[in-house]
């Protein structure tokens, strides 16, 4: 699972591997990004715990995850006995000492930050990072019922250009190298659309199926988890959030025209006042839509539209005044 920063990543990763343990796999959670803590409390909330109930600032939050799933097969690497810094090879150990029949899950998180066996303190990035990918094949060639799900950071290069054509191809964009790309048998590139929580995914290689189509899911920070939506929501969550931005200049804008008295002024004119261009004439647009302002009967010597107050425009509460704003 790879992406941009707060893509959403972890996320994904306890949401699929939250799912495999409900199938009835054991799944090691081998956490090296960030506190277990932090991991215990978002395998929580999609548990159906509320952040008061559990979070990660209070002492017994793994043993009341742990508590409360009790038919699931699930454990966090380190535990409080081992050693706070262990190896690709110490998470397969763990994982495997306890016995299940259906499986196992190795969910690393993330490879960037996890360590193997055969690294030394003078290997480079790239280098560190082949040899984990090194191990985690062998180690799976070894155990062939074992799953290993990660995440792993991108290059810039994958997400920093506005320009989608000039972004380097989710295929090659593994920060440190492509042995990624080369020993992985899926990956997802998680890609966010703007501010907004909505995620797309690119399904940049796959082995085990064949379907490769991209699709966007919704982030859903209180249930800590992914949730699939359409192209048409996506399309019409972007608008609502756009209007919800614009709604404060539309106010601004009819405050102005109703504190001409009446008197109406054309888009450019309006543009002037409010010191924007592209943003005032959607936020123009929209006050049309709901209502809030018309155009006039007459136009000026160009042939443009004079933009008006409705009839149905009240003056606004003093505070809103274009004067005093």
């Amino acid at each position: 699972i790879q992406g941009a920063p707060s893509a959403g990543k972890s996320m994904m990763l306890g949401q699929v591997s939250l799912e495999l343990a409900r199938q009835g796999l054991r799944v090691g959670m081998f956490v090296t990004d960030e506190a277990r803590e932090d991991a215990a409390e978002r395998i929580g909330q999609q548990l159906g715990f509320k952040h008061a109930e559990l979070n990660a600032e209070h002492p017994r939050t793994i043993s009341t995850l742990i508590e409360s799933a009790t038919n699931l097969d699930i454990a966090l690497f380190p535990d409080d006995e081992t050693d706070e810094n262990p190896t690709l090879e110490d998470g397969i150990k763990a994982l495997l000492s306890v016995k299940n029949e259906k499986g196992y899950v190795l969910s690393i998180d993330s490879l960037h930050r996890a360590h193997c066996e055969k690294e030394t303190g003078r290997d480079d990035p790239r280098i560190q990072i082949k040899k984990r990918m090194d191990t985690l094949r062998r180690l799976i060639r070894e155990h062939r019922d074992v799953l290993a799900i990660y995440t792993a950071e991108v290059s810039r290069g994958a997400y920093a250009n506005r320009d989608e054509a000039k972004r380097t191809s989710p295929e090659a964009a593994g920060a440190e190298g492509r042995d990624f790309e080369y020993a992985s048998s899926t990956i997802l590139f998680l890609m966010c659309q703007g501010d907004s929580d909505v995620v797309n995914v690119t399904i940049s290689k796959n082995k085990i199926g064949r379907h490769r189509t991209p699709f966007a899911m919704q982030r859903h920070e209180g249930s800590a988890s992914f949730k699939s939506i359409t192209d048409e929501m996506v399309e019409v969550e972007e608008e609502e959030k756009k209007n919800a931005t614009l709604l404060p200049i539309v106010e601004k804008i009819v405050a102005l025209l109703v504190s001409k008295n009446g008197a109406k002024m054309s888009a450019r004119a309006i543009e002037d006042e409010m010191g924007g261009s592209k943003i005032t004439r959607d936020a123009l647009r929209l006050a049309s839509k709901l209502g809030r302002l018309k155009y006039s009967e007459t136009k000026n010597r160009q042939g443009t539209d004079y933009w008006a107050p409705t009839d149905t425009t009240q003056p606004l509460d003093p505070i809103l005044d274009w004067s005093k704003t």
